[in-house]
Formats: structure tokens, sequence, C-alpha cells
């Protein structure tokens, strides 16, 4: 779940929805929350960036190194083409 997508200064692009992992039924995380409050454009925030996660009783099924979300500069993202020209 994202908090304060309302104040986030740029365009969010949130890469994964899910993060696969396992454990006893005890530690499984239905919901983790990650608040966009402050984070300026240019934040990239990745699984291991999660406190959630960095737990012994919890078996990442996914790069601790892959990439949650991040926030591009609108400018960035506006000059950028919808689609590729064909050649």
């Amino acid at each position: 779940m994202l908090l304060n997508k309302d104040k986030v200064q740029g365009v969010l692009e949130q890469i994964q929805m899910q993060i696969p992992h396992a454990a006893e039924p005890e530690y499984l995380l239905d919901t983790v929350t990650i608040d966009l409050d402050g984070r300026p454009a240019g934040t990239v925030i990745l699984v291991d960036d999660i406190p959630e996660f960095k737990n012994d009783k919890i078996e990442l099924r996914t790069d601790p190194g892959s990439i949650v979300l991040r926030i591009n500069d609108k400018k960035r993202a506006d000059a950028r083409p919808m689609h590729a020209p064909e050649s």
C-alpha cells in the first residue's frame, strides 16, 4: 500500500505490485505500507529497502535489488514519447 501518493512531486511508477516471498504462516505478509511523503523525484525503492522484508523468518523469492517503485521527474516523463516512431 502506498501512502501519500498525492504528495509525490513527480511521476510515480510502480514496478512491482507484489513481492514474492515464503515464510511460516505467522510471518507471511499480506500488506506492506510505503509512505511517499517527502520522497523527491529520483527516488528509487528496492525490495531490500523495505524493512518488513529484512526478517530472517522471511525468504525472498525475488532479487532484493529489484525495483519496487521509482519517482520520475515530471519534466522527463513529459518529454518521453508515448511510443517509439516506426522505422
